[in-house]
Parts: structure tokens; sequence; C-alpha cells
């Protein structure tokens, strides 16, 4: 991918991540997701608090 565009250029980083990161379902698993529970803004140096984790999708 490249960085400055935004255009994939090749095969990377999914070739990598596809090495280690190969996901239970279908394809390769990377990236996190988070919910929101309540209304606010989220900025740069902010602390914050996992209350639980979800099953790992590898």
């Amino acid at each position: 991918m490249e960085q400055t565009t935004g255009v994939r250029t090749g095969p990377e980083p999914l070739r990598t991540l596809g090495d280690y990161r190969r996901g239970r379902q279908k394809g390769v698993a990377f990236g996190s997701k988070f919910s929101v529970l309540q209304d606010g803004t989220v900025t740069v140096g902010d602390e914050l608090h996992v209350e639980s984790w979800g099953e790992s999708e590898l």
C-alpha cells in the first residue's frame, strides 16, 4: 500500500499478516473493534479502560 496516496501497490501487508494473522472464519484478521458506551470525544493522550474482551478471531 502506498502510504501517501492509499493506492494498493502489491500484496502487502496482507501477505505478511496472512502468515500469522489468519482468521478462523476466512481471510486475514487485523485491526480492532470497539463499542461506544457513552457520548463524548476521544483524543490523543486520553486514558481508556477495557471492561471486557470478546472472543479472539485467531
